[in-house]
């Protein structure tokens, strides 16, 4: 399995990429050399340890070392008991706060609307 899954789980918890930099080329470099933090550490939401122990073998540099296909992700992350549930109230809260353009409080209208299948043209 690729990192990216890794890369969208941890934006999910952290609301930030795992690495930062002031140039793109920096940002490349850091993902080849630096060890992720754990996202428990850069968000303000209680994460199990379990949970970072699911997703940073999602960011290893060697193909090898990660999850080897979706399902056995699926499995890792299903087996997870959350200290509390994910409900509505948390997630307007997790929108607001990270991507507050696409916040469920503001205008449905804003938010990315998904492509009409019918509107395609081969």
């Amino acid at each position: 399995m690729s990192t990216p899954w890794g890369c969208v789980l941890y934006w999910l918890l952290t609301g930030s990429y795992v690495f930062g930099g002031r140039s793109a080329m920096e940002v490349m470099m850091r993902h080849v050399q630096e060890a992720p933090h754990p996202p428990s550490t850069r968000s303000e939401q209680r994460i199990p340890a379990v949970l970072d122990e699911t997703i940073l073998p999602c960011l290893a540099k060697a193909p090898a070392d990660r999850p080897q296909t979706v399902d056995l992700l699926a499995e890792r992350l299903e087996c997870i008991d959350w200290p509390e549930p994910w409900s509505d109230e948390r997630a307007r809260r997790w929108w607001s706060r990270h991507l507050p353009e696409l916040s469920p409080d503001r205008s449905t209208s804003r938010l990315p609307q998904p492509a009409d299948p019918a509107a395609r043209t081969p």
